[in-house]
């Protein structure tokens, strides 16, 4: 039996702008002989979130591709990515990307891998290679087909009561996946480079927080 091409749908919603690195590596992802990636599907302005990811999701689904790969704008995978994340053969795998949080006016980067613990709750999870995880971001995540072909409407927010934000779309796809048997995973070993913006006072006193905490 001939070993297929598998075919890579990417889809990179956007406000806009997109990063330098990550046209460059598209270019590079459509000219991999070890697969068939047909030009890049880039929405733009596309808002709220979850109703761009959803026509990412509709356009996906009028291709014969096999997987769904989103790719945030301002995300750099690595050139191997692709072919990594399709190596590794499961339903929904990801990248390690960082977000950034403040407090008190100090930065802190961590990477958005999360597990569930006794109470239910997320909390940030540090694996090694390839393992499996509850929840992670939107920012490099790949789908096999089956999962958007069985999930009517796959993105959407959930709101409390008063309407403020109780689950971001990006973490209650994995829940409504979760739901039909499919595991998420990621892999620890692929970094992806996340290009924002912070303040650089707030990394300079993060540094030197934990300067003079290591020199008590």
């Amino acid at each position: 039996m001939l070993n297929m091409k598998k075919r890579i749908f990417i889809a990179v919603p956007n406000m806009g702008n997109i990063v330098p690195g990550l046209v460059s590596n598209l270019i590079y992802w459509t000219h991999d002989t070890r697969y068939i990636v047909p030009t890049p599907y880039m929405p733009e302005g596309i808002f709220p979130l979850d109703s761009a990811r959803n026509r990412c999701v509709k356009a996906f689904l009028e291709t014969n591709a096999d997987y769904l790969w989103f790719i945030d704008a301002d995300i750099v995978p690595s050139p191997e990515a692709l072919h990594r994340l399709v190596s590794a053969e499961k339903d929904i795998i990801g990248a390690t990307c960082f977000s950034m949080k403040a407090d008190n006016g100090e930065y802190f980067p961590y990477p958005v891998t999360l597990r569930y613990n006794e109470e239910k709750q997320y909390t940030v999870y540090y694996g090694k290679g390839i393992e499996r995880v509850d929840a992670t971001g939107g920012a490099c995540v790949m789908f096999r087909r089956e999962i958007f072909e069985k999930i009517e409407r796959p993105y959407e927010f959930l709101y409390y009561p008063d309407g403020t934000l109780s689950l971001t779309c990006d973490f209650h796809i994995f829940q409504k996946a979760e739901k039909l048997g499919y595991e998420l995973f990621i892999d620890f070993d692929l970094f992806c480079d996340h290009q924002r913006t912070c303040s650089l006072k707030g990394v300079q006193d993060t540094l030197s927080r934990i300067a003079q905490s290591k020199n008590r």
